[in-house]
């Protein structure tokens, strides 16, 4: 019983990760998405106190936990947050979310000692795959068969300022598309974009099978599902889940012996299917051009101060090293940045790419 309240935040904490996750929700105008960032923080102090309070009651508290915690906020966070300072003015948002995630190794540290270190994984697999059957079922009544008209429109800070069509307030039409000459919709569900839901979904696929050990055959829906978003991503991501799911070792000989046979075929099916898409993308234009301008940027921006970046927050520093056809006459967030990764590597440096 003790436990139960951690499971019921959990299952709090899970929701509120994935309605962060560049959702309608938290890309409306409005203070939604203040109240969705205050939730998580709230959570996360809730799940670290009651993970501590547990651990501390069955005697599993250990010296190194607690000075694992204290070395970050030493040898990490003081020191990053007064250097890299000295090249942008960090807001106090960034202080308090980095102050606030280390209490997290408290939750996963307790975890692991009742023998479910994939617990949170859980929670959001669930949900997630919860999301995928109303997003198709939405998407197939609403996008495709058009059996009802849009409840509403609801406007989006994602890129320039947009109205985005509603249905009921749980399914969005936010990204038309023409695929060969035929015009459709992406599944995007309550996500600004299908790249975004992608990205979701293919965390839900690969936990479920490398993680979770769930069988290919129960994550079918969820590859339909990721068809439907229309994006690169999703059929990578479902290529690749499929090939390391059949490098997995059977505990049958002969199985593994076939597979052995017909792994030279399969992976040159794989190559195939990825020069096809990178074809496919180089082509395409736009996409592809402004991921590879990203990327660029970043790593100018990021050899002006390697160690401990251009600041948090200092957008400016990866705009100047941008095309200058693609930034002209848009504002910052109409520019927008394709990789959250080069971006923490621009603007942190390599001491916050380490943490991240």
């Amino acid at each position: 019983m003790r436990v139960l309240p951690l499971r019921i935040i959990e299952n709090i904490f899970s929701f509120l990760l994935i309605i962060s996750c560049a959702t309608i929700y938290a890309h409306s105008t409005g203070n939604l998405k203040t109240l969705i960032n205050a939730g998580i923080f709230i959570v996360i102090i809730l799940l670290s106190c009651v993970s501590f309070y547990l651990l501390s009651q069955q005697h599993q508290l250990t010296y190194k936990i607690v000075l694992l915690w204290i070395a970050y906020f030493l040898l990490f966070l003081i020191p990053f947050s007064i250097l890299n300072n000295l090249n942008y003015p960090m807001g106090s948002f960034f202080v308090l979310q980095f102050s606030v995630l280390p209490g997290l190794v408290f939750y996963f540290y307790f975890c692991r000692t009742i023998g479910n270190p994939w617990s949170i994984m859980q929670k959001i697999d669930r949900l997630i795959y919860l999301i995928a059957i109303f997003s198709l079922l939405f998407w197939f009544l609403f996008s495709i068969l058009k059996i009802v008209a849009p409840t509403g429109t609801v406007t989006t800070d994602w890129g320039p300022l947009r109205l985005i069509p509603s249905f009921y307030g749980v399914y969005f039409e936010t990204q038309p598309v023409s695929i060969y000459g035929i015009a459709t919709i992406r599944n995007t569900a309550f996500f600004t974009e299908g790249p975004m839901y992608a990205f979701v979904l293919s965390v839900g696929l690969t936990s479920r099978i490398f993680l979770l050990d769930k069988t290919i055959k129960s994550s079918l829906l969820l590859m339909v599902t990721m068809i439907t978003t229309m994006t690169s991503t999703a059929i990578i991501v479902i290529i690749l889940t499929l090939f390391f799911s059949y490098l997995k070792t059977s505990r049958s000989q002969s199985i593994n012996a076939l597979k052995q046979l017909m792994l030279p075929f399969f992976s040159v099916i794989l190559l195939s299917v990825f020069v096809f898409i990178l074809e496919q993308k180089t082509q395409g234009g736009e996409s592809f051009g402004v991921r590879m301008d990203d990327v660029h940027s970043a790593i100018k921006s990021w050899a002006q101060h390697p160690i401990i970046g251009n600041g948090i927050g200092n957008f400016q520093s990866l705009i100047s090293n941008m095309n200058s056809v693609r930034i002209q006459f848009k504002t910052p967030i109409e520019i927008g940045f394709s990789s959250g990764l080069f971006q923490v590597f621009a603007l942190g440096g390599i001491a916050l790419t380490t943490i991240y």
